[in-house]
């Protein structure tokens, strides 16, 4: 989907960030105090109307550029989101036929509609939607539909 995940946890790599927050916590304090705000509401007030404005006129940057990152998603990939977005979980198969996914058993089935058997104890993966939504199993680079047998 064209999208790169950069993550850290060193504070070295987010200075800026690291000083906006010594420095709001330092100042805004300091701020509400003299101001005499000492209540929740009050604070929130200040900070929405005063502090943040007056910040970001000081230390604020226009962005480098106007130009939208986004780009349309091709469609093969549009009709894969589910699949693309899903998390996957490895559950282990039951009797035979039966694998378990949070307290639901499913039948595994194949595209011709007949049940997928697999010996007990192999391992596959369940395919769930973001939204919870259990819509397949892999096994062996195949996807298999899930018939729920049991609630």
């Amino acid at each position: 989907m064209g999208v790169q995940l950069l993550t850290t946890s060193a504070p070295e790599t987010k200075g800026r960030v690291e000083r906006f927050m010594r420095t709001a916590q330092d100042r805004l304090k300091n701020e509400l105090l003299a101001n005499g705000i000492n209540g929740i509401d009050a604070a929130n007030t200040y900070l929405k109307q005063v502090f943040i404005p007056n910040y970001n006129q000081k230390y604020g940057v226009p962005p480098g550029s106007s130009r939208l990152a986004f780009r349309e998603l091709d469609p093969q990939m549009k009709r894969n989101l589910d699949y693309i977005l899903a998390v996957h979980h490895t559950c282990t198969i039951l009797r035979g036929v039966v694998v378990s996914y949070k307290g639901k058993q499913y039948l595994p089935i194949k595209p011709d509609g007949s049940t997928y058997t697999l010996p007990v104890g192999i391992k596959v993966e369940i395919v769930v939607t973001c939204d919870s939504r259990v819509i397949s199993m892999l096994h062996d680079n195949e996807f298999y539909g899930l018939k729920q047998i049991s609630s």
